[in-house]
């Protein structure tokens, strides 16, 4: 059985498809699927990777031409991957060499259902902005709260632990609806979840980008507590502005 299945969905990213999978094909871990998944690409992208999965087995080029979007492409990923564990790795960002071994060597110790770790922000042409530290032990309410950052490009899964998943759709945060969802399982079945507070992995920002729109950002988290966390609007409005101070605060750091 693979390890890791490794889920990056692919739309137009000709320019850093390359960088992706040379950072997955570096890792010291090496017992992974990488499913890349072509989201109606109009670049030469799809053809970078399938030169690539001529000479590496491990990578496979898949297709989503049904619903644009990252999430449901990468549920399209979700569906096909065989791994024990699964992480995601969009097509512009990029990991470390240690990052897969680290993050399964502490899963495995401490049985964990959920795991992250740190990350470099980088800007479009790959300088280092930032770092963004994660907390290594944080509670379900710090999580909620969003007292500390869970990068979709660090997250892993133990699916093998909660079942299977798939990441909810919709003007949302469609990540952090999932980790929450993920949590909740995993408090179901007492399991537990953990970072790394060390950069394993590098997040490119772009002018324009879905997280780049600060207004539009702020409704999404909104809608992610209210429609599908189902919160009241009393805890919803804690958690909101809890975001709101916390994502101020990353930017000044």
């Amino acid at each position: 059985m693979t390890r890791v299945s490794i889920i990056t969905p692919l739309h137009n990213g000709a320019d850093f498809i390359n960088e992706c999978m040379s950072s997955v094909q570096a890792q010291s871990f090496t017992d992974y699927e990488h499913l890349i998944i072509d989201n109606r690409s109009t670049d030469r992208g799809p053809e970078y990777v399938a030169e690539r999965a001529q000479n590496d087995a491990r990578i496979k080029l898949l297709s989503n031409d049904a619903t644009a979007g990252a999430a449901p492409t990468r549920n399209v990923g979700l569906a096909s991957a065989k791994g024990r564990y699964v992480a995601f790795l969009d097509c512009d960002d990029a990991w470390l060499p240690e990052k897969l071994d680290r993050q399964i060597s502490l899963m495995e110790q401490r049985k964990l259902a959920l795991s992250w770790t740190a990350y470099k922000v980088v800007d479009q042409a790959g300088a280092e902005l930032r770092e963004q530290r994660v907390a290594e032990t944080p509670s379900f309410r710090d999580i909620l709260l969003k007292r500390t950052t869970i990068g979709c490009l660090t997250a892993m899964i133990d699916l093998e632990a909660v079942g299977p998943v798939t990441m909810p759709q919709g003007d949302i945060h469609e990540d952090f609806c999932l980790w929450i969802d993920v949590l909740n399982i995993a408090r179901s079945k007492k399991l537990s979840w953990a970072g790394i507070d060390t950069p394993l992995a590098r997040y490119r920002v772009h002018q324009g980008g879905k997280s780049a729109n600060k207004i539009a950002a702020m409704g999404m988290h909104w809608r992610s507590c209210r429609d599908h966390l189902g919160l009241s609007l009393p805890v919803a409005g804690v958690c909101f502005a809890s975001y709101v101070a916390n994502a101020l605060k990353d930017r000044a750091a």
